[in-house]
């Protein structure tokens, strides 16, 4: 469910890229800059707002799947948690964008790598190792979005210094 979200923000960052590309090759920062300040506040709304209704008919949204009621608890349970860091996502993504668009591909290919590869699956690892196995996958994806919003803070941190656009 959470991932029709994640194609959305995916479709945004993928109109905004050429924009981004073409506009920073043109040294036209201002429109880079705007640009991605657009992308940030209509992906971050759409999401917070989905996100809150998702939340909230967490159960409902889970039983039109399966009408079990462990299942519909344990679902309900992971998609508000995942609804709860899902805030993160627009920016994260629409930082790489920009990493990709503007020519650093270190820095991108780093970020790209960091949310499944050094994130996600090592939590799924270690949460279920030291948690109840369920919980432990269940705030996988939530931890993993955090450390992603850290990661992609700091890169974004030291890149700003090198860009006029940040």
């Amino acid at each position: 469910i959470t991932w029709i979200m994640y194609a959305a923000i995916l479709g945004l960052g993928q109109g905004f890229q050429p924009v981004c590309g073409f506009n920073n090759g043109a040294g036209k920062h201002d429109r880079v800059r705007e640009a991605l300040r657009f992308c940030n506040v209509a992906g971050t709304f759409a999401v917070a707002v989905i996100g809150a209704a998702l939340f909230v008919f967490a159960e409902n949204v889970v039983a039109l799947f399966r009408a079990d009621p462990d299942i519909v608890s344990i679902g309900a349970l992971t998609l508000r948690m995942q609804c709860a860091t899902i805030i993160f996502l627009p920016w994260t993504m629409m930082c790489n964008f920009w990493l990709q668009s503007t020519g650093r591909t270190g820095a991108a290919s780093l970020l790209s790598l960091a949310r499944q590869g050094m994130f996600l699956i090592p939590a799924m690892f270690i949460l279920t190792a030291v948690l109840p196995p369920v919980l432990g996958l269940q705030l996988a994806t939530p931890v993993s979005d955090v450390l992603m919003f850290a990661a992609t803070a700091a890169v974004i941190w030291r890149e700003r210094k090198r860009a006029a656009v940040m």
